[in-house]
């Protein structure tokens, strides 16, 4: 439509969970001028990163020169796959950014997918959100209309993606406006955990433990965790014991079984989430291991999981229906591994709990937080969640001890001792 060349070579690695892609694009004037799809070292004109770890590769720096490249990076981080193996995993988003910008004179950091989401309700929309930006900044040899109707004949979520182009360029002239219609947004949608108090995280948990079972059973939680804040303010506590009990003793409460995942599916926020994301035409699958669902990998000797039909979603909606079954002797899933560890790793917590209260002094305030702490470590599902269990379970012996032990206590003379020689 311009009457330029270009040629396209996506690169696919396996960075990323579903393979990482890395696009070299070349646009010349003529055909003549396009001697090989893959760029080579220090020939990009422009790096735009729309994952911030694959932008700050030692492959994708490669491919800049500190004073001809321009790059426009997402702010945002995209878990790799090694955080499948390791649930600790964590990346400096700061240090990445300083790679890039060390290889790039002129690097542009934006918060695309925040922005994005915000604006769009879906994350992809990040990708032409970078794209409308750095066209904005001048930054790309083609002309708005052509970029349209690419959009347009392309014919994939073709109003997303020109809306997408139209924030991006919105936002690289005014990004305080732009921000000013998003921020509204985030302060009622989402408050992160290390700005709320004790009242706000326990309120949003018992609406949790309300849809998850019933009103009763948020009283059951509601009940406790009032009775450590006022078991730790006597104290002269600080807080972070009635916290870490707030927050654990819910991951407890709330653990995802059968029920919970069928009430989730079975929500009307799912089927919102889809109608947004996808257009028509689109068929459900699901890939499940629990109950009549699960085989073992002949390979592994592990669990597999069986791919289900659409039918699965009317399952959902009766299973969800039926969850105040959960925990009776009419709940089907009672005698299951995953449940019957779920209900011992509870019965300790509550034990754990009334030990904590029978026995909290000033001195050892501390060591009774880091044991109520302790099932930041159960995580996953079946035999993972059973290792991880374990692990969670030698830690708690090791801060049980920490917690019974005794303050060490001084004799008046060496009191008197220390305070003579002070004042020498």
């Amino acid at each position: 439509m311009r009457g330029k060349a270009a040629s396209s070579l996506d690169v696919t690695g396996l960075a990323q969970k579903y393979g990482a892609v890395m696009s070299h694009v070349r646009i010349a004037a003529k055909p003549g001028a396009l001697h090989s799809p893959r760029l080579a070292s220090g020939e990009a004109d422009l790096l735009i990163g729309c994952d911030l770890l694959v932008a700050a590769s030692d492959e994708a720096l490669a491919l800049l020169r500190r004073e001809r490249t321009w790059s426009i990076a997402n702010a945002d981080l995209v878990p790799t796959g090694e955080f499948t193996m390791n649930p600790d995993w964590n990346a400096d988003p700061a240090m990445l950014q300083e790679r890039i910008a060390a290889a790039s004179a002129n690097a542009l950091q934006v918060d695309a997918a925040r922005v994005a989401t915000a604006l769009l309700g879906d994350a992809i929309a990040a990708n032409m959100f970078l794209l409308g930006f750095a066209w904005q900044q001048g930054r790309l040899p083609l002309s708005l209309a052509a970029i349209q109707r690419a959009i347009e004949l392309n014919g994939v979520a073709v109003k997303m993606n020109q809306e997408a182009f139209a924030w991006g360029r919105a936002y690289a002239a005014d990004p305080q406006g732009v921000e000013r219609l998003v921020a509204p947004s985030n302060v009622i949608r989402f408050v992160p955990r290390k700005q709320q108090d004790i009242g706000e995280l326990v309120a949003h948990r018992v609406k949790l433990l309300t849809d998850y079972q019933s009103a009763d059973y948020a009283l059951r939680y509601q009940k406790k965790i009032d009775a450590i804040r006022k078991l730790e303010e006597s104290a002269g506590g600080n807080g972070q014991l009635a916290k870490a009990v707030a927050r654990y003793y819910y991951k407890l409460l709330a653990h995802k079984d059968e029920f919970e995942v069928a009430r989730l599916y079975a929500h009307p926020d799912f089927q919102s989430q889809l109608e947004q994301t996808f257009e028509g035409g689109y068929q459900l699958r699901f890939h499940l291991a629990g109950g009549p669902f699960g085989r073992i990998n002949a390979a592994t000797g592990k669990p597999a999981k069986t791919e289900i039909g659409p039918w699965m979603m009317r399952a959902f909606r009766t299973l969800a229906a039926l969850r105040f079954l959960r925990g009776s002797v009419f709940d089907p899933f009672r005698h299951s591994a995953e449940r019957k560890l779920g209900v011992e790793l509870l019965a300790q917590y509550e034990s754990d709990l009334k030990l904590i209260e029978g026995n909290l002094r000033q001195d050892n305030q501390a060591a009774a937080a880091a044991l109520a702490a302790w099932p930041e470590q159960v995580r996953g599902y079946g035999h993972v969640r059973a290792a991880h269990a374990q692990r969670a379970y030698a830690e708690r012996e090791k801060l049980l001890v920490l917690f019974r032990a005794e303050p060490v206590k001084r004799s008046p003379d060496s009191s008197r001792r220390r305070s003579a020689y002070s004042a020498r």
